[in-house]
């Protein structure tokens, strides 16, 4: 009783900070401080791939040097500076990292991974799963969920090739998709995974480390997607005449000058429709914002690109407050 005593006094200073005490058999594992500080498992690599994914490999070296030489207001970061990715980062690219945060926060544990899977399974979206194979390689965070493997790659992805497939065919047409801010290529992979030759797929990076990861990631997979480097992608644009841009949580971590780069270069190339995915959005008003809380809609409109879709990633309330990154996906189309 002493001690419950003592920790209902001190929690009445600790909230005050947003802290309690509370009992560790109060807690799930996933909430106790040895899975949160866990350190991350190497990824299984073959002795080629090890000596690839270093930080001197020749062929990042010569990225970076093209990158340099390009317009500072599309390579000036806000946020992904060269040292953002850490050479374990580059072994354990697919692992809980800045590209795909997969154990830290409200939404990544093992019951907001189990609560989005049975949520996408009972979804008009399930029949994608069975078109993806999820393996863990590169560092993945996976977990067994109904008898399968699912990571937050493999669930992002599901829900977000469900949308362009409502939204604008994919898969019943050819389309052609820049997929910017590509990261590894995840979505890249994805894409061609389950629609095959039926979509055609460029991934681009304004980080170099990024175009380097992606192209190692997509030759790795055997994919029919392609990584563009940034200073071949005006090039790109001029040469294929894309049908859709996507931007899965990039542009919210762009400066407003990158952003304005690369929209002035879709609408010009005549890219009918940007697909966006924010890292936050204004409530009041459903815009999507940057991670400095700037509107980048207004960048989007001032290029002839209006909202024609926004939906959560979950039609349920209760998925959007626990779920797996409960984000807004958005369809804007140039007028």
């Amino acid at each position: 009783m002493a001690a419950d005593r003592i920790a209902a006094l001190c929690n009445a200073a600790l909230r005050r900070r947003g802290l309690e005490i509370a009992r560790s058999s109060a807690l799930y594992p996933f909430q106790r401080r040895e899975y949160l500080t866990a350190p991350t498992l190497p990824a299984s690599l073959t002795a080629e791939q090890r000596a690839w994914l270093v930080p001197d490999n020749p062929r990042l070296t010569e990225l970076r040097s093209a990158y340099a030489a390009m317009d500072p207001a599309v390579t000036t970061p806000l946020i992904w500076f060269d040292d953002f990715v850490s050479a374990e980062d580059l072994a354990n690219f697919r692992g809980d990292n800045a590209y795909v945060h997969q154990l830290h926060g409200l939404q990544y544990n093992p019951m907001a991974f189990a609560l989005t899977a049975y949520y996408t399974l009972a979804s008009a979206a399930a029949p994608l799963l069975d078109r993806m194979v999820e393996d863990g390689a590169y560092g993945a965070r996976c977990f067994e969920v109904a008898g399968r493997k699912v990571s937050r790659d493999l669930l992002d992805s599901v829900q977000e090739i469900d949308f362009l497939q409502r939204h604008l065919g994919a898969g019943t047409r050819p389309l052609k998709l820049l997929d910017i801010g590509a990261g590894y290529g995840r979505l890249a992979h994805r894409l061609t995974e389950v629609l095959g030759d039926a979509i055609e797929v460029c991934a681009t990076d304004g980080f170099a480390t990024s175009s380097f990861l992606a192209e190692f990631y997509l030759r790795h997979r055997g994919s029919f997607a392609r990584m563009v480097p940034l200073h071949q992608i005006e090039a790109e644009l001029a040469a294929t005449r894309f049908d859709v841009a996507s931007n899965i949580h990039s542009f919210s971590e762009c400066t407003t000058a990158a952003i304005d780069w690369w929209v002035s270069r879709l609408a010009k190339a005549g890219v009918a429709h940007l697909m966006v995915v924010p890292n936050g959005w204004n409530e009041q008003l459903g815009l999507c914002l940057t991670n400095d809380g700037r509107d980048m809609e207004a960048i989007f409109a001032a290029h002839g690109y209006l909202p024609v879709a926004r939906e959560f990633r979950y039609t349920d309330p209760l998925l959007r407050q626990y779920g797996v990154d409960p984000a807004q996906l958005c369809l804007f189309t140039l007028g």
